[in-house]
């Protein structure tokens, strides 16, 4: 049986279900992210579209720029996704939105050249 990973909005409208081990953990330090998030820094739980199912309320997307679509909650604001016509069969999915997201660590950054000073990067 594969491993069930669940998780939500801060209101509970949007629920999700990501199924089996994610295919990427990665922090991003991006400006755009940051801006998104509110963070320092946003980490992805990276799964393919057909391993995600969202439930009750509609997703709402946010085209931050060509391409990049940033998905939230319309009711409580919560960030939840983005989404990149680079990739289209894959949904990154915001640790914080997990029931669990002490199941996931990162395994890389990304932007590095971006990221705050004072911001710690993974080790080897």
């Amino acid at each position: 049986m594969k491993t069930k990973h669940q998780g939500s909005c801060l209101c509970g409208n949007i629920r999700l279900e990501a199924t089996g081990t994610p295919s990427s953990i990665v922090a991003c330090h991006c400006k755009d992210c940051r801006k998104h998030t509110g963070a320092p820094v946003a980490v992805f739980v990276d799964y393919p579209k057909s391993q995600v199912r969202f439930m009750g309320e509609h997703l709402d997307q946010y085209e931050s720029s060509d391409g990049v679509y940033r998905g939230f909650c319309k009711t409580c604001g919560s960030t939840m996704t983005y989404q990149g016509e680079n990739l289209p069969d894959m949904v990154h999915i915001h640790l914080g939105v997990f029931d669990h997201p002490d199941t996931f660590k990162p395994t890389e950054d990304e932007n590095t050249q971006s990221k705050l000073p004072w911001v710690c990067i993974l080790g080897p």
